[in-house]
Formats: structure tokens, sequence, C-alpha cells
């Protein structure tokens, strides 16, 4: 079911707010999209010298979007690999897009192989379906919120708590175990109850309201070198049936 009109209008006003919320962090770019059934919001700082899309979110395939921050390392080898299965993509081809067809090839179980930074979300608007991956080491957060079929999510936790209907009650648990210094620490949760974060390492995917965890299988990798993170995102995709 597409969201009605009272919906839309509500989600275009929450992106609005989530824009304010992201804006410190692109001042090169800040736009808004309006898809049936999802809403993003996108800022830019344009950095060097790795190439970057310049909107988002961006897509190969008019199929499947991506929107969030990527360096993919190690481009000679990925390419490589894309030819050896007859896909000739471009050496100065952007992360996004190596990432693209990357996912186009192998799937949500082939993003471990990549080397670099990731967090970000994979939308498919014909399947109403997300697929959202943070590598394992975790330098850049995913976070999110699930309620009446709608999920939010962000790399940034403003962004997520701008939006109307993500209630701000914090979560007892996670400060007691915080001041506690606990090692048991739940790394799903923040000290806000309605917002998670998506743990390094694993996979997040939301089908038509219903949203699942997952940790595909990852070979022995070096860490990525730092980099300037440059950009930052924030989505409403309707879940609903």
């Amino acid at each position: 079911m597409e969201p009605d009109v009272a919906s839309a209008a509500a989600d275009h006003a929450a992106i609005e707010r989530m824009a304010v919320a992201i804006a410190f962090r692109g001042p090169d770019l800040l736009e808004q999209k309006h898809e049936p059934g999802a809403s993003f919001v996108f800022s830019l700082l344009k950095t060097g010298p790795h190439s970057q899309e310049s909107s988002q979110p961006c897509t190969i395939d008019g199929e499947t979007w991506f929107l969030g921050d990527t360096r993919c390392d190690g481009r000679d080898e990925v390419l490589r690999r894309l030819a050896q299965h007859g896909i000739d993509v471009s050496a100065f081809a952007s992360s996004e897009h190596l990432v693209l067809h990357y996912f186009a090839k192998f799937g949500a179980g082939g993003l471990p192989e990549l080397d670099g930074d990731f967090s970000f979300a994979l939308w498919t608007p014909r399947e109403r379906k997300l697929i959202a991956y943070r590598d394992l080491t975790g330098s850049r957060p995913f976070f999110y919120s699930d309620r009446d079929g709608v999920l939010v999510f962000s790399n940034t936790l403003q962004a997520v708590l701008a939006a109307p209907f993500v209630f701000r009650d914090l979560d007892e648990q996670f400060l007691a175990d915080f001041l506690l210094g606990s090692p048991h620490q739940d790394p799903n949760n923040t000290v806000y109850r309605e917002v998670r974060r998506l743990p390094p390492g694993h996979l997040l995917e939301s089908v038509r309201r219903k949203i699942g965890h997952s940790v595909p299988s990852c070979p022995f990798r070096r860490s990525p070198s730092v980099r300037r993170l440059g950009q930052s995102d924030g989505a409403i995709p309707r879940t609903g049936s």
C-alpha cells in the first residue's frame, strides 16, 4: 500500500527537519528527493582524491539506489573481479557505482569482500526492500528507527531524532550499562530507546514491515585507512505492504 496524502506530507515535513540536522556536514550540496514510498535527504562535502557522486541517491540501472557513505579501496581488484564476470566498469567509476555493480553481481553476501569504509543503504523501490550495510571496522555509524511501518535512518543521530514520530525516551538499560562500564553492552542500542545502531559488520534488511539483522561471512581484511568523511544522509522509506 502506497502512503496516502497525509503520510506523504508528514514524510516531506520530516525530511525538511532532517535536512536541517545534517546541513552542517555538507556545505557543497544539500538536496531532497521524494519518491513513491520513500523520501531522502543528502548533504555533500567534496573531498579527494577518491571519486564520489555529487548527488544521491544514485543508481546504475534504475532498479537499486545507493544512499550513504562509502570509500572503496582496492579498486583494481574490484574491477578485475567484475571483469572476470563480464562486467566492464570504468577505472574512474565512483565508489558508489563500484558498490552498486558489485551488489548487482554478487548480492548482499558479497559486500564484506569489499575493502574500504562503508555505511550505506540500498533501496529497491519495486520490491519495497532496503538493505543497509556497515563495514567491520565501523568507523562510520548507521542509526535507524522503525515505527508504525516507517523506517528512518541516517549516519547522523540528530537527523533520526529530527523526525517528529521518533520519540526521545531514554533507554535506562543503556545508561546503566554505560555508567557501570558493562562489557556486555548491547551494540545495537543507543541512549534513546527508539533509536537503534547497526553494529559493525552487520546487514540490516527491511522488506514490507519486517526488519532483520544478519552477519555475512567476512574474510579477513586489512583495516582501511582513515579518511575525511564527506557525506551525510537520511531517509524515510515506508515499509508497509
